[in-house]
């Protein structure tokens, strides 16, 4: 009699424990329908942008970087900023606009300690340079990065070791020269994948609106993000500040930001992880494939007002209602067949 009642009482429990499983799978159902009617759940953008601004330092181009960099505060948008690091903290208004941008989301990366070719430096030589860039970009703007971003897009991996044994994590060279992914040592590569602008000598030409956004869009296309890599100098004639490149620049900027989110190579890093882990058949469908799948940023859409009618209101408070009333109903009745089985 005794295991009779015990066994039933393992099936009450296991029919409880399974509705109660059932209740909590459609209760996210009701309140995904309730989501939809007010319009919460706005369509994602098919793909992640990075703004990368090169050549951050003391007073050289000096007009140029305090424009782009109050142009990322007042609109919104987060920059990934690359700092020559020796070269950098004594310019007060510089600064102050560099930690400005931090504080709306911006990023901020070391771009060389002097500008160096890495490939002609040893792995200790180059960590020591990166340690050397790390404790100046604390010092200056309280920021422990984790960023590289070499300078012209030259690194070896005697760059990858170092980094690791400095606590860098992210490398972001250009895509022609290192692909995105998994780097030994566990360092993750987040190249630039769209130039502004074309060097020849010493000069820079800004490419069109067409051509930029049509390499945009192949980038999106092909890694799924893009990467949008620029210099301050790009923005100078004879100089002073050319208004046409900056116009030009600005109008990329709205069209991207009207479509797309705009993020940090930080923000970029789970993608290109989860892209590379994709690559692996074996992985099982555990909270990091989830994640993984969640990864698919929200377009930024004109910001509204938000209200939610009555009529919704009403809607959702029917609809849980509705589940609760035929979930009650649903466990009385299992319970009554376990008791009343033999």
């Amino acid at each position: 009699m005794a295991n009779e009642v015990a066994v039933r009482v393992d099936l009450l429990r296991t029919a409880q424990l399974g509705f109660a499983s059932m209740a909590l799978f459609l209760a996210l159902v009701a309140v995904f329908s309730c989501l939809r009617a007010v319009n919460l759940l706005e369509p994602v953008a098919d793909g992640a942008v990075v703004i990368r601004i090169d050549d951050i330092q003391d007073y050289a181009f000096h007009d140029a970087q305090i424009q782009l960099l109050k142009h990322s505060v007042t609109r919104g948008y987060p920059l990934s900023l690359g700092v020559i690091a020796k070269d950098f903290g004594l310019d007060v208004e510089l600064t102050e606009a560099v930690q400005a941008a931090i504080r709306t989301g911006s990023e901020i990366g070391v771009h060389g300690w002097i500008h160096e070719d890495l490939t002609q430096l040893t792995a200790n030589e180059q960590e020591i340079q990166f340690l050397r860039a790390k404790n100046r970009l604390w010092n200056t703007v309280e920021v422990n990065t984790r960023v590289l971003i070499p300078p012209t897009y030259s690194y070896s991996n005697d760059t990858l070791l170092a980094m690791r044994q400095a606590g860098y994590e992210i490398v972001s060279g250009y895509i022609d020269l290192n692909e995105g992914g998994i780097d030994s040592e566990g360092i993750v590569s987040v190249p630039a994948t769209v130039e502004l602008s074309e060097l020849s000598g010493d000069n820079w030409t800004m490419k069109s609106v067409d051509e930029v956004m049509a390499a945009f869009n192949v980038s999106i296309g092909s890694n799924g993000y893009a990467v949008i890599v620029t210099h301050p100098e790009e923005f100078l004639q004879n100089g002073t500040l050319n208004e046409n490149a900056l116009e030009r620049y600005y109008q990329i900027i709205d069209s991207i930001n009207s479509r797309f989110e705009l993020t940090t190579l930080a923000g970029l890093k789970p993608r290109v992880q989860c892209a590379n882990s994709a690559a692996s058949p074996s992985e099982s469908l555990g909270m990091a494939t989830l994640a993984c799948l969640a990864i698919r940023p929200r377009a930024h859409l004109p910001a509204k007002p938000f209200t939610i009618s009555q009529q919704v209101l009403q809607f959702c408070k029917t609809e849980l209602a509705s589940l609760r009333q035929n979930f009650l109903l649903e466990l009385a009745k299992r319970v009554n067949q376990s008791v009343k089985k033999p």
